[in-house]
């Protein structure tokens, strides 16, 4: 009778055990699953930057070739003129 009983309490336990396995596995599944889906949208979010980023930088490569850019820098940034022109500056 003492050893039916204690087998039955071994079950319990070992089965007790199992379903507490199963369930701290099952939560930290679905935590790593959650940690996953917000690095996927971050690294979605990062991708769609970086390739607004390719855009912009492929524009401005395909305008630095044009005469028109390469003269708006020269008198912008560079502060140059034309042979024919004459730059006037006037203080305060």
């Amino acid at each position: 009778m003492k050893n039916a009983l204690r087998r039955k309490r071994s079950i319990m336990i070992i089965a007790l055990l199992l379903i507490l396995l199963g369930l701290y596995t099952y939560i930290y599944q679905q935590m790593e699953m959650k940690k996953l889906k917000d690095d996927r949208v971050s690294l979605q979010l990062e991708v769609q930057r970086l390739e607004l980023l390719k855009a912009n930088l492929e524009e401005e490569l395909r305008r630095s070739g044009s005469l028109a850019y390469i003269e708006d820098v020269a008198r912008g940034q560079l502060r140059m003129i034309m042979p024919d022109e004459m730059l006037y500056v006037i203080h305060d």
